[in-house]
């Protein structure tokens, strides 16, 4: 007695790695549910991206703090 299991589809190594690196494969299904600590919202890469660019700027105002700048004390600028 054979058992019908339904289709199966066989993909090769090369139309894997052409889905995966395509743009459908990099969008969020639309109708995702939200789970905390799982997934992400689109926007939560922006926040990411804006603290690490504050960050940065931090860092560069610490360096120009610790470098001396005998125009400062006189108002003009370089």
């Amino acid at each position: 007695m054979a058992v019908d299991q339904g289709n199966r589809v066989n993909y090769d190594r090369t139309t894997l790695l052409a889905l995966a690196g395509s743009q459908f494969a990099k969008a969020p299904p639309v109708k995702m549910a939200f789970i905390p600590g799982v997934t992400r919202t689109p926007n939560q890469s922006d926040v990411v991206m804006s603290f690490r660019k504050t960050k940065d700027r931090k860092k560069e105002k610490e360096k120009e703090k610790k470098t001396f700048n005998p125009f400062a004390l006189l108002g003009d600028d370089e």
